[in-house]
């Protein structure tokens, strides 16, 4: 099962906490004008798996679709594709950043906080039709392993796909969650576990 929560973070901004079967993760604007996601073990980090998986399933369409929208701008090297905002034209296409974000077909972001090879991960691929599948890994560097995910507003190595995803957090935080509308994907994904299920017996 799905659920978001909207709450306000140390610094009065807003952030989101998606809970899943496999557990939850954050996504934060902290006080440095930076973007965070940030998956927090239960217990002791270190003793932790050094990768944690996640899935967003149709269960909860508006999620889904925001996660479809992210990974087609960055497959498409288009990172304004979503962007809320009237961006000149010549800035709609951008094939390029410092280092490769799309790779064998999956974003994955090494966060800006460490070097490339050191540096926490989060990955998104599509798992099938209905499913995206977000790995975060553990960082290899610094005094304390982590496996939160740095987005840098100024400087990042994948500038300008940082905009992406600060367009995913804005339609996040802008979404009234204490009223959920159920949208004709969900009901037609509900349907299909259901006849999954009946097949099992």
């Amino acid at each position: 099962m799905i659920k978001i929560e909207k709450y306000k973070n140390l610094v009065n901004n807003d952030a989101i906490k998606i809970k899943t079967d496999e557990g939850s993760f954050t996504i934060s604007f902290e006080g440095n004008l930076d973007l965070y996601w940030i998956y927090r073990p239960n217990g002791r980090l270190f003793l932790k798996e050094d990768k944690h998986n996640f899935y967003i399933t149709k269960e909860n369409y508006f999620l889904y679709n925001l996660f479809e929208r992210l990974y087609a701008s960055v497959k498409e090297g288009r990172p304004y594709l979503n962007c809320p905002y009237d961006v000149d034209n010549r800035y709609k296409k951008y094939p390029f950043g410092n280092e490769p974000l799309f790779i064998n077909d999956k974003i994955e972001w090494h966060s800006d906080d460490y070097p490339y090879d050191e540096a926490s991960i989060v990955s998104i691929s599509k798992d099938d039709e209905d499913t995206f599948k977000i790995v975060f890994t553990k960082s290899k560097g610094g005094y304390f392993p982590t496996f939160a995910v740095r987005f840098r507003n100024s400087g990042s190595r994948y500038m300008p796909f940082n905009s992406t995803f600060m367009s995913m957090y804005n339609s996040l935080i802008n979404r009234d969650y204490d009223c959920h509308q159920i949208d004709y994907e969900e009901v037609l994904y509900e349907q299909k576990v259901l006849e999954k299920k009946r097949k099992m017996f």
